[in-house]
């Protein structure tokens, strides 16, 4: 597995934007059209509806899960225990149905979209799955995207060292949008979607952690325009339904609600992904929620959620904006060493200042 890819990728992660900046090219970040490409899931619906005191409910819980999870009176469950208690359920009715439907989702997120190293699944998010029919109706994708935001977060700043949630993402990504990185032959076919099936069976890298390290570490700090390729997913014909579903979400400012609360994604920042517009847009300062160390985001417009159009945060393009920008933004980059802990496994992220 190409951990080193990661690491180097966390290296230039600004939590403050939720993009990652390079010296010589600007900002880029995982849109949400691509990481609906990259995963099959839109960035569209209605907001996760959470409860995060359902494990005190005992009758809304016998109704939903069954009594199990009703009994148990914790917040989180291992996989593992949902498995063993739920695998021989005798099937006497379409309410038994409904309740293995929904004990297997909620299984499916805590081993894909929300998966994290404990191996563990909270119920908060059990009120999303209560009317079976409506399921689809939630914004799953973007509170993935948010979960991945936070959890990319977590490692620039050396809060974690394993990643949870489609942290393999992040590589198809970075493969997809950046050729340099594409250390091991791959055909590439912009028909295929979602894209990490393009990528699943990729061969790791031949090279060591350390060897990679410096070669990804050279690659992205040179980076320039000419090596980007900004149309990995193709002509909108080719593009399937759920990716033309994250247009508005793409070219906008946009809150979205994840498991571990709300994210900002900012579409001004990134023009050249989000709105096709070569070079970047000299963007307005983020939201004053991101500048802090404890992120609490509250809800106080009524755009947040839908979101805001990113020509809305543009800067107006003079050559002092232009100056300010390279000044203040792209020549502050703060460089770290990676410290490898370990095998070649998925689970090491560490790094020193």
């Amino acid at each position: 597995m190409d951990v080193a890819l990661l690491q180097v990728l966390g290296e230039k992660w600004w939590d403050t934007t939720h993009t990652f900046i390079f010296e010589k090219l600007g900002e880029m970040t995982l849109t949400p059209k691509d990481f609906s490409s990259i995963s099959g899931i839109p960035v569209h619906g209605n907001p996760l509806k959470m409860d995060r005191r359902i494990h005190k409910n005992i009758e809304q819980l016998t109704k939903l899960v069954g009594q199990p999870l009703a009994t148990i009176g914790r917040r989180r469950v291992k996989l593992s225990w949902l498995y063993t208690a739920y695998r021989n359920m005798q099937l006497r009715n379409i309410e038994d149905h409904d309740i293995l439907t929904r004990v297997f989702i909620l299984a499916l997120l805590g081993c894909t979209l929300f998966a994290r190293s404990n191996k563990m699944v909270h119920l908060y998010y059990l009120p999303c799955l209560a009317s079976i029919g409506d399921i689809g109706s939630f914004n799953w994708g973007g509170a993935a995207l948010a979960f991945m935001y936070q959890q990319m977060d977590d490692l620039c700043r050396h809060n974690t060292h394993c990643m949870g949630g489609l942290w393999k993402a992040w590589k198809v990504w970075a493969r997809e949008y950046l050729p340099c990185v594409r250390v091991t032959p791959q055909s590439i076919s912009s028909k295929v979607f979602p894209r990490s099936l393009l990528w699943s069976n990729c061969p790791p890298p031949t090279m060591g952690i350390a060897a990679l390290l410096k070669y990804y570490r050279e690659k992205l700090t040179n980076l320039t325009l000419d090596e980007v390729d900004l149309c990995p997913w193709g002509d909108e014909e080719i593009q399937p339904y759920y990716v033309a579903l994250n247009e508005v979400a793409n070219s906008s400012r946009i809150l979205l609600v994840g498991p571990n609360g709300a994210e900002w994604y900012l579409g001004e920042r990134v023009s050249m992904q989000s709105c096709g517009i070569v070079p970047n847009r000299i963007p307005q300062l983020p939201p004053k929620s991101m500048l802090v160390r404890e992120k609490l985001v509250i809800i106080t417009k009524p755009w947040c959620l839908s979101g805001k159009s990113a020509s809305e945060f543009w800067e107006e393009q003079t050559k002092e904006n232009c100056e300010k920008y390279k000044r203040e933004v792209l020549c502050t980059i703060t460089h770290h060493k990676v410290q490898w802990t370990g095998e070649d496994s998925e689970s090491d992220f560490k790094r020193d200042n």
